[in-house]
């Protein structure tokens, strides 16, 4: 099928690719409560159930992000959440393809907690919700590495931190901001402020490319 053929078959169809992916959304939690399930987060859980994602064509994500930030969007940005997860997550659909990843993503951002947002570096926020999103999934879009959206850099680090630090002690910090298990399973204070330190390096590589 010819791409404007795609593009036609898939405008005809927006409405039961929409309906697909609240489905996805309601999964999305689903598979999110599991993965977290030994931390306690049903409260956080339940906010976020009333607070189904948007998906958008372009033009309409473009206009929602204009209405909360003053500055332009991001080159190759499919998704976008408030801190505080007090609204809804916005979804562009202009890639149908990869709108259950990039929900996901936006939807471990809401899961995450305040404190591991408004403290970590803003690489290890990313690229441990990109690493999370794929391990989740199962999906790994290498085509949009090239788009730094994705964190690709970042995501790499995040996914030997996973490895390393073994089961839950990474989940620990990112939903409940207690970094104790990390530090024991990394070897002490230093080593974690040594990890933190490679990832604030790729604060500095996100800011170049105008992701700060």
């Amino acid at each position: 099928m010819e791409i404007n053929d795609q593009k036609e078959h898939f405008q005809e169809n927006q409405s039961e690719h929409t309906e697909k992916w609240r489905g996805d959304d309601n999964k999305a939690l689903t598979d999110i409560a599991r993965e977290f399930r030994d931390f306690k987060i049903e409260d956080r859980l339940e906010k976020m159930r009333g607070l189904p994602s948007k998906f958008e064509t372009r033009e309409e994500f473009e206009r929602d992000w204009a209405k909360k930030s003053s500055c332009p969007i991001p080159t190759g940005l499919e998704g976008f959440t408030d801190e505080r997860a007090t609204e809804a997550a916005n979804i562009s659909i202009e890639k149908p393809y990869i709108v259950p990843h990039v929900n996901m993503h936006e939807r471990l951002h809401q899961a995450s907690d305040l404190g591991f947002k408004s403290e970590q570096p803003r690489a290890l926020k990313e690229g441990l919700t990109e690493a999370l999103t794929e391990k989740i999934t199962g999906t790994k879009y290498l085509d949009e590495k090239a788009n730094p959206q994705f964190y690709p850099e970042a995501t790499i680090l995040a996914e030997g931190l996973l490895a390393k630090a073994g089961p839950g002690a990474v989940e620990k910090l990112y939903v409940r901001n207690d970094a104790s298990e990390l530090k024991k399973a990394l070897g002490g204070d230093a080593q974690y402020e040594a990890m933190l330190n490679e990832f604030k390096k790729l604060n500095k590589l996100q800011e170049n490319r105008g992701l700060s």
